[in-house]
């Protein structure tokens, strides 16, 4: 018998063109939000208009961790969403066009 960890392994690895894979991508993304969000690195974007955070850190890393939180935030928020709804109309729609079987050149 398989242990959960090894589910959710197989789970993570399943090809993206899958409704589990692309569920599980679509739960990578919103992982990494609440991971970034945990670390506050939140307080990192306002690189963006120029205000420093703290000068514990410097302006560069400031403004990379501003940038990785905003590309996970905007992975959550615009592609996670498409994922999800893609991986729920699959089903659907191999249902209505299956794949036809491919026949071999001449």
């Amino acid at each position: 018998m398989k242990t959960a960890l090894q589910k959710g392994w197989r789970w993570l690895n399943a090809p993206w063109s899958t409704p589990a894979g692309l569920a599980a991508r679509a739960l990578v993304l919103l992982l990494s939000l609440a991971l970034v969000h945990a670390l506050g690195w939140r307080e990192h974007t306002t690189f963006l208009s120029g205000t420093p955070t703290t000068a514990a850190i410097g302006r560069a890393t400031a403004a990379v961790l501003g940038l990785l939180y905003i590309l996970a935030y905007l992975g959550a928020v615009v592609l996670a969403p498409i994922l999800l709804l893609a991986s729920a109309l699959l089903p659907a729609l191999r249902r209505l066009w299956p794949r036809q079987p491919t026949l071999p050149k001449p």
